[in-house]
C-alpha cells in the first residue's frame, strides 16, 4: 500500500502569506497615539442623516479620505517590481495573490510632491520604505490598483449633508468634511489616475 503524497506549500506562497499577516516586530506604536473614542467629543448626527464611511489617511501633512467601499485592502508598503519606462505617478507593480497590481504614488498624482519615490527596482537603488507607509488597494474602473500613502488613520463617518463641495478644477478632491477636529479632503481616486 502506498502512502498518499503529501501536499507541500511552496516557499513563495509562505512568503506571500507572511507579508499579509501581523509580525511581532512590526511597528504599531502609532495605534497607541490614536485618541480613545469619547461620546461627548463629537456631536451625534441626526437619526435621519445619511452617513457615509471613509477611510482617512495622511499624505504630506494633510489628511485625505476615500469612500470605504472603494478600498479592497490595506497592505504594508514594500519594494515593488519596476516597470521600465513607466509614466509617473506609476511606481511599479506588486503580486497580489497572483494578480499583477499597479501601485501609484498618490502624493505625486495629487501634485503634493515634485519627484516620484524610488521604491521599485534593485533594493540597493531604492529609497528606504517608511514603517508607517501603506498601500491602499482600491477598486477602480481598470481593476484593482494600489495607492502609496504615508500613514493610514482610521474609518470615519461623515453626514452627507455636512460635505462641502469644492470649486471646479480642484482635480481629484471632490469635497471637504470634518471628522472630530480633523479636516478631511475627500478624493475620487479615478481622477488621480487619469
Amino acid at each position: 500500500m502506498t502512502k498518499p503524497a503529501t501536499v507541500r506549500r511552496s516557499p513563495s506562497l509562505a512568503d506571500r502569506l507572511r507579508a499579509f499577516r501581523y509580525q511581532p516586530d512590526e511597528d504599531v506604536s502609532f495605534l497607541s497615539a490614536l485618541p480613545p473614542p469619547t461620546h461627548g467629543q463629537m456631536p451625534l448626527a441626526p437619526v435621519d442623516a445619511e452617513l457615509r464611511e471613509y477611510l482617512s489617511f495622511e499624505l504630506e501633512e494633510a489628511t485625505y479620505a476615500v469612500p470605504l467601499g472603494a478600498v479592497l485592502e490595506i497592505l504594508r508598503a514594500r519594494l515593488l517590481v519596476e516597470i521600465p519606462r513607466a509614466q509617473a505617478p506609476l511606481l511599479g507593480v506588486l503580486d497580489l495573490r497572483g494578480t499583477v497590481t499597479p501601485v501609484y504614488d498618490l502624493g505625486l498624482g495629487l501634485g503634493l510632491r515634485e519627484h516620484i519615490r524610488k521604491v521599485a527596482g534593485p533594493p540597493e537603488e531604492c529609497d528606504p520604505v517608511p514603517k508607517e507607509a501603506r498601500i491602499l488597494v482600491a477598486r477602480t474602473a481598470a481593476g484593482p490598483a494600489g495607492m502609496w500613502v504615508d500613514r493610514v488613520r482610521d474609518v470615519v463617518r461623515v453626514a452627507a449633508a455636512s460635505i462641502q463641495p469644492v470649486p471646479p478644477g480642484a482635480g481629484a478632491v471632490v469635497g471637504r468634511a470634518t471628522a472630530g477636529d480633523k479636516a478631511l479632503l475627500l478624493l475620487e481616486l479615478e481622477r488621480v489616475l487619469r
